[in-house]
């Protein structure tokens, strides 16, 4: 499609004697929702890895914003600002307080100066905390991040993808440590930042969220994708081929 931001074409992905991904072609529009479901081990991680570039396929051809993957220089770094990634692991850290790992989606665009100086005085407060305040932790503004609780670390992730705006943004698992009403929360969060024309996709074990969130379902399961459709085409019969044991 010619409005393309992300894609995979007949992509495999081997560690060791194991395809993780095998013959995978997914391609996904600007403000595009989709929801990447499927049991653990299906290769959702993996899929979402190639997207931000710290997994390389095997076989066939990965391409992010109109541009071929793997990319590197100044070429690559520019593409990376423009995805934001909330990864199961949160990539943040722990010794700093939170206003500067939420900041830290700004580094891609700030000079080596400008991030260093940013953390003797912090830079953007404003913005810091009107992200904190969406994801619902505007409190913790200046708490060192490895006194949070896991939900708060997720937050803490969501907003740090809030402040980067990136064009297209991954999330593995992002409600896995919230309780039902902060999860709904997130997730409506979520479901907004494609209104302004960002794609989202996000691997997810709730269906219910899947079905409620999301334009698209892909179910993946043992590295293939066994369905690619619109929540009201995809039915339980699907469901049950899907996670069946």
């Amino acid at each position: 499609m010619s409005d393309e931001v992300l894609g995979l074409h007949d992509v495999g992905v081997r560690f060791g004697s194991h395809w993780a991904l095998r013959h995978v072609t997914l391609s996904i529009a600007v403000g595009e929702r989709v929801a990447l479901v499927g049991p653990s081990g299906a290769g959702k991680t993996t899929l979402l890895s190639l997207f931000n570039g710290t997994v390389a396929p095997t076989e066939g051809r990965v391409s992010v914003l109109g541009e071929a993957l793997p990319s590197s220089g100044r070429r690559g770094r520019g593409r990376r600002t423009r995805i934001g990634t909330i990864r199961q692991g949160f990539d943040l850290i722990g010794s700093l307080q939170v206003v500067h790992n939420v900041n830290a989606g700004r580094l891609g665009r700030w000079s080596v100066a400008r991030a260093a100086t940013s953390l003797l005085r912090p830079r953007d407060i404003d913005d810091v905390r009107a992200a904190l305040a969406r994801t619902g932790i505007e409190h913790k503004l200046y708490a060192r991040t490895d006194e949070l609780s896991g939900g708060e670390l997720q937050r803490v992730a969501l907003a740090r993808v809030l402040v980067q705006d990136p064009e297209v943004v991954l999330a593995d698992e992002p409600i896995s440590n919230l309780d039902p009403a902060r999860a709904r929360e997130i997730m409506d969060l979520l479901h907004t930042l494609a209104l302004r024309r960002r794609a989202l996709l996000v691997a997810l074990h709730d269906i219910d969220f899947a079905r409620s969130h999301f334009d698209r379902l892909v179910g993946l399961r043992q590295g293939q994708i066994v369905f690619d459709g619109a929540p009201n085409v995809v039915d339980a019969t699907d469901f049950d081929a899907l996670y069946r044991t």
